[in-house]
């Protein structure tokens, strides 16, 4: 079996787990606190609370990717994955050899220039996985410190709102590290050929570019979410999202064709699910639609 995968199976069970524990530990919060007064300095102290636990999150896996490995171990007769202490082949070295392998063409070679090159680029994988495993429980420390301001149904409304954006974020950077960073990377060092270039590649550079993709799709792909809040609060109406509907389906694929190879079916797999996700936006927002309320006449 695949470490690689082992790893990755594990990690998104972790997740999911960190997703229910999160989002029932809002829901418990809010009863909690409901009703009680706070003051300017409680709410101040309950951000930095609330920043420190994330920020603390995410550094334990970051730590924990970056010094543990999974190997097969031996427990009361029988063969099982475990986490081992070590200082090479760690997690993070491993999820650094299958980005350069997966996302770079067979044609750039990797080379390390400076001495701490290496190193840092297994911390900025280690950060990657990192965002990635914490990022269900940053998102309960964000609903936390925001559900005692709501009303009941915004709670509700919270708690489901909280597992599909973690889930389309999750998907962005999913979509983006198997798709568009192997695709753009082999479209840009294509230009190296005309002039007579010999391709390399620096793992840090690479990482940095992974890691910037990776979270502007996973961004990207919430943008069902933000339509649908934007037309639920009456801010923009579904009728001004869908006027220049086609002006937008153009620029995606445009984009698509930009950032990937000339073939059309690789542009299609680029641009197709980023329609898909503008014109589900814009069904939510039908759906969602409020008429913004015009205060009565005194």
């Amino acid at each position: 079996m695949d470490l690689g995968l082992v790893a990755i199976a594990g990690s998104a069970l972790l997740a999911i787990a960190l997703l229910a524990w999160a989002v029932a530990r809002v829901s418990r919060r809010a009863r909690e606190m409901h009703g009680e007064a706070m003051g300017l300095l409680d709410h101040l102290r309950e951000l930095r609370y609330r920043a420190l636990a994330s920020l603390g999150a995410i550094t334990a896996a970051s730590v924990a990717l970056f010094s543990f490995d999974v190997r097969r171990a031996r427990l009361a007769g029988y063969e099982v994955w475990a986490p081992v202490p070590t200082v090479m082949e760690s997690l993070a070295s491993r999820g650094l050899d299958w980005i350069l392998t997966h996302a770079l063409p067979d044609t750039v070679d990797v080379v390390v220039i400076q001495p701490s090159e290496a190193i840092m680029a297994q911390f900025q994988a280690s950060l990657v996985g990192a965002l990635a495993i914490a990022a269900p429980f940053v998102a309960y420390q964000v609903a936390a410190f925001l559900a005692p301001a709501l009303h009941p149904e915004e709670r509700r409304a919270v708690a489901w709102i909280l597992p599909i954006a973690l889930l389309l974020f999750l998907a962005g950077m999913a979509f983006a590290l198997w798709l568009m960073v192997p695709l753009t990377l082999q479209t840009l060092y294509q230009y190296a050929e005309p002039i007579g270039a010999n391709p390399l590649a620096q793992p840090q550079e690479i990482v940095t570019f992974v890691l910037f993709t990776t979270l502007l799709f996973g961004l990207a792909f919430e943008t069902p979410l933000v339509m649908a809040g934007l037309s639920r609060s009456g801010l923009v109406s579904p009728d001004a999202m869908g006027a220049h509907w086609r002006g937008v389906v153009v620029g995606v694929l445009v984009l698509a064709a930009v950032v990937t190879d000339p073939n059309p079916i690789t542009q299609l797999l680029v641009g197709v699910p980023l329609v898909v996700l503008y014109f589900a936006g814009l069904g939510l927002a039908k759906l969602l639609w409020r008429e913004p309320s015009t205060p009565a006449p005194p």
